[in-house]
């Protein structure tokens, strides 16, 4: 090797060597670059986090201004010690716990000046946890920063002041009423509600929702009823709906304050379980017996589970009809359907005459082909007859009535139902006034008002089939 080619590869070993000092150098510059970043992200992290406490360390958590709440940590629960009959809400004091562990600060103010602009000179709030290794902590906060939507806050010995958006005026907040555990309303399905009694100091009834389309109102004396189903429907959904607007009291010793000592009502619901069945066969009922006190200036009633201690609030709408109720207020307003393949004859009576209708089938199959439709033994059409059935019997009542008015006049109409069965059922209408007709049925029994416009719908259709019918006398003749 000549000495020309020795220097020509001592300077390219001399190139290599310098290249991998400065590649080496170059990745020793980026480590450092690198812990330095981190050194400083860990900084600013530390800088951002005001407090952090592990909910293992804490053992009391204190919050107020002139005067103060208390809260024991025992186990995961907290109690007071005020009041052994106290249990914190698991929700509210996560959300003291998960502030406390984090707080997390937007800004630092060094140097601030007077505290009294930021509200730290009297706090509007303070914080104070004890730590079961006895060490203590405390957050003092302040005003509301409206252009950062931040609180000012001062923590332990730290003379700057900090901002933070966390609700620590909200979070910490409220007294052992506002902080309590509270019962959960019990879950009620509309479809498995079976019983609805109230009872009152007068006017108790009790609604039967046995599961079909019939159901039965029975008021404090014992008197049976059908009960409108749909009334009946209305407050099934109503008591499913059911939840408390407000709590109110964790341990209430003086249930006379909110009229629970002598309640206007105690509303016991029975519920089938579908599952459990007695010796009848039927499924058995749960029962759950809801105490009514009085209304609050909403509107709204307080009330408390029979043989809890706590006190909540519920809508007044979902419970009117049933405390201010009667039995009379369910009563069932149908009672004018007869199906027309029950039906042996109707007898009408209309401005003085008596006309008899019928309806019959060839075949018993009571389609068109094989009905044939007969006034006072004279044939008239589907049509002419029907128009009048139906309205005759798809009638309901606007309003039941208490008491059966006695007449002594003769009704403007009266439908008398004959039945294949031997069974009879009358209607007979009396004008009430400009609005309503007065209806008496089941023998006398029972009465309703009914709508003007239905029965003059009645008696207008009743006179064109009647003079349809004589018309094809006379025509015959």
């Amino acid at each position: 090797m000549t000495k020309k080619e020795k220097r020509s590869l001592f300077r390219g070993f001399l190139a290599v060597l310098i290249l991998a000092c400065v590649y080496a150098g170059i990745l020793v510059w980026q480590h450092q670059a690198r812990v330095r970043t981190v050194r400083n992200e860990e900084q600013e992290a530390d800088q951002k986090i005001a407090l952090s406490l592990s909910p293992d360390q804490i053992d009391r958590i204190s919050f107020g201004k002139e005067t103060y709440v208390s809260l024991e940590k025992n186990g995961d629960a907290y109690g007071s010690p005020e009041d052994p009959a106290f249990t914190a809400s698991p929700k509210r004091m996560a959300q003291m716990e998960k502030d406390l562990s984090n707080l997390e600060i937007s800004r630092r103010l060094t140097d601030a000046g007077d505290l009294s602009k930021y509200g730290l000179d009297d706090p509007n709030l303070v914080i104070q946890v004890l730590l079961k290794d006895g060490s203590e902590h405390q957050i003092r906060v302040g005003n509301h920063s409206d252009s950062e939507k931040a609180l000012y806050i001062q923590v332990d010995e730290d003379p700057d002041i900090c901002l933070t958006r966390i609700a620590l005026d909200e979070h910490f907040a409220g007294d052992l009423n506002a902080l309590a555990e509270y019962e959960d309303f019990p879950e009620i399905k509309a479809e498995k509600i079976r019983v609805i009694e109230v009872l009152k100091e007068s006017d108790s009834f009790r609604l039967d929702t046995p599961g079909d389309s019939s159901c039965t109102v029975t008021d404090e004396s014992g008197a049976e009823q059908r009960a409108d189903v749909g009334l009946a429907g209305t407050v099934q959904m109503n008591l499913s709906n059911l939840s408390w607007l407000k709590n109110v009291e964790y341990h209430c010793t003086e249930p006379e304050k909110y009229g629970l000592k002598e309640p206007a009502a105690v509303i016991r619901i029975g519920i089938a379980s579908g599952e459990n069945q007695g010796e009848s066969g039927e499924a058995s009922l749960s029962e759950t017996d809801l105490v009514i006190g009085d209304q609050d200036g909403s509107g709204n009633y307080y009330v408390c589970l029979q043989g809890s201690s706590q006190v909540h609030t519920i809508r007044g709408e979902y419970l009117n009809d049933l405390v201010k109720g009667r039995a009379s207020d369910f009563w069932s307003r149908s009672y004018s359907f007869v199906s027309i393949s029950d039906l042996d004859r109707l007898e009408v009576s209309l401005d003085g005459e008596m006309h008899t209708l019928r309806a019959v089938s060839a075949q018993g199959s009571y389609t068109d082909d094989d009905m044939s439709w007969y006034v006072d033994d004279t044939a008239v059409t589907k049509n002419e007859f029907t128009d009048f059935y139906y309205a005759c019997v798809s009638v309901s009542a606007q309003q039941r009535l208490a008491e059966v008015p006695e007449y002594k006049e003769t009704p403007a109409l009266s439908l008398h139902y004959y039945l294949k069965d031997g069974t009879e059922k009358q209607l007979d209408y009396y004008e009430e006034d400009q609005n309503f007709y007065t209806v008496v049925y089941e023998n006398g029994s029972k009465a309703a008002s009914t709508n003007r416009i239905y029965v003059s719908a009645m008696i207008e259709k009743g006179r064109e089939l009647f003079k349809a019918a004589s018309g094809r006398v006379e025509h015959n003749k």
